[in-house]
This record gives structure tokens, C-alpha cells and sequence, in this order.
């Protein structure tokens, strides 16, 4: 003899908060059934019950995950119901529970917003079908967020793209300034000596003012090769990130007395690249700002190169510091460097300022892999 066993069918659910469910039924006993038919599913369930708009009302209001609803109903319909959850705009599953209605009907109940229909001589299927739509309304709700993440790093993305625009505006404008102002006024001022030189009434009064000339020439081209390393130091090119980070200290740190240590880790894959470049602004802008603002009497500068290609800048030094707690204290950090955390941003990576009143400030910045 053989017994057939009937499994219950039980879907482990994530948490075993109450399902807040409201019953739109005007047939006391067709109530009853479909409440008996609920109770297999998984999680403890907490019942609204109401035949008319003022109860569907109330219960919306109060908060509800779910609505099954009778389609032959004296004063209501579903398509009422889900007219209103719509207009509160809530997604809230409602799922008719009726007897044969017609495809028609079924078909028109479905078209209006109803999750799905289950007939009440198939109650049995009814916790299967609330499982189905709430993960149906649960999948919504992660598409809504990513979508909605989606759109915040779109705007972000953007907002990065403007700055950085106006960060390039920003340095061409800069090099223009420095092109008139100092090498402008300098490659000038070569062009009265030599024309007082064509113009000497003697020759000795001409030697002096070639000599001055050659002088000021010299001046030129030194601003020349100086302007050239800050726009885009030729060494990343020909002898990678270390050397230039070393001329970078030789240029701006030596002739102000600053002491000064580079720790290299690991060894740079490719020179010239805009991983490089990046890494060199992060540095420069890092001591540009200690030299303008923190008094150092040394600074450290360390560059870890890593697998699969990540960087790591580390730039260290003993002056004033800052408390990065208050607005006003933390442009210390500038403008330049903030653009810089922008475009670490942009690959993968990010940047760090650390740093207290009179215990100095350390910036680390983390360079993701760039092909």
C-alpha cells in the first residue's frame, strides 16, 4: 500500500519580519479559506481586512507589502485598488484571488497593474504566488537603486568632467600668465639691449650691452627649461617617474634649504605614461603647496610601485599643518590638489590629506592601473 505524502511548500525568506497584508474580501468564509490557504507561507503574515474604498484607503495609508483582492465585490473592484496604490505611487503587489472571472476580465485586471490572478480552487498555489511577486516587486526595487546609482555616478562623472575642464583652463591660463610676465618681459627687454647695442656711439658701449644681452638670453632660456618642466617634464619620457620626482626636489626644494629623501618600492612598468604624469602632479602640487604654506624643514617623498600596475604616492613633510576638520584651514590643501583627487578618482583610485596643527601633513595618493 502506498501513501501519498503532500510536501508543504515553504520558500525560506530573508528575515522573519510580519508580511503586512491587506484583504480586499466580502465573503466571510471565502475569507477564511484564503487566510487558511496564506498560512503556509513562510513568514508570519499580519492581516488588514476591508470590503470598501474607506478601509483600501485606511490600510494604504498605514503601510502595506501586499493585496489580494476578490474581483466580484458589491461596492469595489481591484481595478479600483490598483488605480489608488498607483496614485500614491507605492508598488505594492496586488494579486486577485476570485472565482472564474473570464479571460476578459483576468486579462483586463492584469493590463491595469495586478501581479498576477489565482483562482479560488487553487488556494494551494497562492504562497507559491506571493513568493513570485514579491521577488518580482524586490527585483524592481534593485533595478530602481541601481538605477538611481547609475545616474549619481553619471552626474558625478560629470560634474568630474566640468572641473577638470576648468582645471585645464585654470593651467593654461597659468602658463600664459607666466609666458607674459616672465619670459615676455624678459625676451623684451633682450630686444631694447640689442637695439641699444645697434645704436652705441661707440664700440665698447655696444660690447657691454651685447654682453647684457647674452645675459638676459641666458635668463630666457633658463625660464624656458624651467616653464617646460612644470608644463611636462621631458625626463618621464626618457628616465620615468623616480628621476623626475628627483629633479622636481633639486629645482624646488634644494635651493630653499629643505632636506629631502625619496623611497622608491618596486619598479615603474612604463615612463611616460598618463598613470606617470599623474603621479608627478600629485607630487608637485604636494610640495608647491608645503613650500607656500607649511614651512618644512624636510620632506619625504615615497613611490610604491605595484602588481598589476598600481601606484602609491606617499609625500610627507614636518611643517605648520593644518586642522582638516575646519573649511577654512582645509584649502590649505588647494585647489590644484583637490583637482588631483578628482582625477585619481577617475582611475580607480583616491587621494588622502592628513595633517594637525604643527605635526606636519602627509597626502597619499592611490593610482589605479591606466592602459
Amino acid at each position: 500500500m502506498r501513501t501519498n505524502t503532500r510536501i508543504p511548500c515553504v520558500i525560506p525568506m530573508e528575515d522573519s519580519k510580519p508580511l503586512r497584508v491587506l484583504c480586499i474580501e466580502d465573503d466571510p468564509d471565502d475569507l477564511v479559506l484564503v487566510r487558511l490557504a496564506a498560512r503556509r507561507f513562510a513568514k508570519p503574515l499580519q492581516w488588514q481586512c476591508t470590503d470598501n474604498a474607506l478601509g483600501v484607503t485606511t490600510a494604504l495609508a498605514q503601510g502595506v507589502d501586499i493585496v489580494l483582492s476578490d474581483y466580484h465585490l458589491g461596492g469595489y473592484s481591484p481595478l479600483r485598488a490598483i488605480a489608488e496604490i498607483t496614485a500614491r505611487g507605492l508598488d505594492i503587489p496586488l494579486i486577485v484571488v476570485s472565482n472564474a472571472v473570464g479571460e476578459g476580465a483576468a486579462v483586463e485586471v492584469l493590463r491595469a497593474g495586478a501581479a498576477d490572478y489565482v483562482s479560488k480552487d487553487r488556494l494551494a498555489t497562492l504562497p507559491m504566488v506571493i513568493t513570485r511577486v514579491l521577488e518580482a516587486r524586490d527585483q524592481r526595487e534593485r533595478q530602481r537603486r541601481l538605477l538611481a546609482d547609475n545616474r549619481a555616478v553619471a552626474q558625478r562623472l560629470k560634474s568630474l568632467a566640468a572641473e577638470l575642464v576648468q582645471a585645464q583652463e585654470n593651467e593654461r591660463r597659468h602658463l600664459a600668465d607666466s609666458l607674459h610676465d616672465s619670459l615676455g618681459q624678459t625676451l623684451t627687454a633682450l630686444q631694447l639691449h640689442m637695439q641699444a647695442a645697434d645704436a652705441a656711439d661707440s664700440t665698447d658701449e655696444a660690447r657691454s650691452l651685447r654682453e647684457k644681452s647674452y645675459g638676459i638670453l641666458r635668463d630666457a632660456i633658463s625660464q624656458m627649461r624651467t616653464l617646460s618642466f612644470a608644463v611636462r617634464p621631458a625626463q618621464l619620457d626618457d628616465q620615468g617617474l623616480v628621476v623626475t620626482v628627483q629633479s622636481l626636489a633639486e629645482v624646488m626644494l634644494a635651493p630653499a634649504g629643505v632636506d629631502f629623501e625619496l623611497q622608491t618600492h618596486g619598479v615603474e612598468r612604463k615612463r611616460g605614461g598618463v598613470q606617470s604624469a599623474l603621479g608627478f602632479r600629485v607630487v608637485q602640487e604636494a610640495v608647491t603647496n608645503a613650500m607656500r604654506h607649511a614651512r618644512p624643514q624636510r620632506m619625504v617623498v615615497r613611490l610604491r610601485f605595484r602588481d598589476p600596475g598600481s601606484l602609491e604616492v606617499m609625500v610627507a613633510d614636518d611643517g605648520v599643518g593644518f586642522d582638516t576638520r575646519r573649511p577654512h584651514e582645509r584649502t590649505a590643501i588647494g585647489r590644484g590638489l583637490s583637482t588631483m583627487g578628482e582625477r585619481c578618482e577617475l582611475t580607480g583610485g583616491s587621494l588622502r590629506v592628513r595633517s594637525q596643527p604643527g605635526r606636519g601633513t602627509v597626502l597619499r595618493a592611490c593610482l589605479g592601473e591606466i592602459r
